[in-house]
């Protein structure tokens, strides 16, 4: 009898979700999420395709990041994009069933300048860019909050935008994003005298930040680690990827960050 009522439950959960709107944003952070309506960025793409097999519509902004964690906290957003396994649990949300990708902590600098990172302790030098509410690891976190005076925080909808154009009017003198927004970034832009410089750690998992107040969280995160086994079995996912310049996340194994 209880096998019955459960499985009615849940045939009426998959049937009342199809047709609704699911609201997701995050900042602009491409190749993971971008401010362009032909190319959103891989992370929307996925949701996108995989819940349009099931009939849901997917209502997608760029917003502040620090913004959409206003929005969910507020019930008015269902997902939160490409958010670090702090984000997640700072801000109370599910995290994805499935990992949509990873980043590290890479700093970038001008070609004529030579600095090349090994420790934390050669950024006592350096006027730093970093992006607000992002989350870089406890050893650096610990720094930008312990000198404020050297660190630029960018905010808004393209934050990174931002540092790179600072680094490039000599205000900045250290970027720290991750390798594949700033390639992308400056691919995108025709810039060519930003520099990799090193990275701090190691590579980290990236997530969906679920809405704890979803009552169809399940069938949602069934329909997202079915569709990205399926997008990845199929060669769609490769396709996807491969149009913005990068591989499956998977060839990597990701790790928690460390220590420098």
């Amino acid at each position: 009898m209880l096998k019955h009522v459960l499985l009615s439950a849940l045939c009426f959960v998959v049937f009342s979700i199809e047709g609704r709107t699911l609201k997701i944003a995050s900042d602009d952070w491409c190749p993971y999420i971008c401010d362009n309506q032909e190319k959103p960025g891989y992370v929307v793409e996925i949701i996108k395709r995989v819940m349009a097999k099931h009939h849901i519509n997917v209502q997608f902004e760029v917003m502040p990041l620090g913004r959409a964690f206003v929005e969910v906290e507020n019930n008015r957003l269902d997902m939160v994009l490409a958010l670090t396994e702090v984000h997640i649990k700072e801000h109370a949300l599910i995290a994805s069933d499935v990992v949509i990708g990873d980043y590290a902590n890479d700093f970038f600098v001008l070609s004529d300048n030579p600095f090349r990172f090994k420790n934390i302790d050669q950024l006592k030098n350096e006027r730093l860019g970093v992006i607000e509410s992002y989350e870089y690891g406890a050893y650096l976190d610990a720094f930008i909050r312990l000198h404020p005076e050297q660190i630029h925080i960018a905010h808004g909808r393209a934050p990174l935008q931002q540092n790179i154009n600072m680094l490039l009017k000599g205000r900045l003198s250290v970027v720290l994003d991750t390798k594949n927004t700033v390639q992308f970034f400056l691919h995108q832009q025709g810039i060519s005298n930003v520099l990799y410089a090193g990275t701090q750690g190691r590579t980290a998992p990236l997530y969906i930040g679920f809405n704890p107040q979803l009552t169809d969280l399940t069938v949602l995160q069934q329909y997202l680690s079915n569709g990205l086994d399926e997008l990845r079995t199929t060669g769609q996912l490769k396709q996807m990827l491969q149009g913005y310049g990068i591989s499956d996340w998977q060839l990597a194994e990701p790790v928690t960050l460390q220590a420098p």
